[in-house]
């Protein structure tokens, strides 16, 4: 019994060589993107840091909320995002290259980036850790 979970231990332990983003950071993100996607402002706010960058706009409070208001106001009733992809910081820079400028992350080699796929955008999500949790830092498209 002690081998099959000294094993498992190690079958789970990450490795110092893994990109693949954090799973709490990929349920959060999927979580906020069906948030968005269904128009519920106050769930996708919980889900979001004290400060959220808004396509270079940094916003607070109730900033936040009107800013997620009016986002999710264009979102067409029922719309479900037709693809989405979870990537580390690095492997998103490593893909896609960097970010704008305006879109500054604090912690980017703890940063994950979920892409949410539009009819003819798209919603990109970044994730860090604030306080001990996954939260929204940033938002572009």
């Amino acid at each position: 019994m002690m081998f099959v979970s000294l094993a498992l231990l190690v079958a789970l332990a990450p490795s110092g060589t893994s990109h693949e983003p954090d799973y709490v950071a990929t349920l959060v993100g999927r979580a906020f993107l069906r948030a968005v996607a269904e128009r519920d402002v106050s769930r996708a706010k919980r889900l979001c840091a004290s400060t959220v960058n808004f396509d270079g706009i940094e916003a607070s409070g109730q900033i936040v909320h009107r800013l997620l208001k009016q986002m999710t106001s264009r979102m067409p009733e029922g719309y479900q995002f037709k693809a989405v992809r979870v990537l580390s910081y690095r492997d998103a820079v490593t893909r896609f290259g960097r970010p704008p400028a305006r879109i500054r992350i604090a912690k980017p080699a703890t940063a994950v980036v979920i892409f949410g796929r539009l009819p003819k955008l798209g919603l990109i999500t970044i994730l860090n850790k604030q306080r001990g949790r996954w939260r929204v830092v940033a938002l572009t498209d």
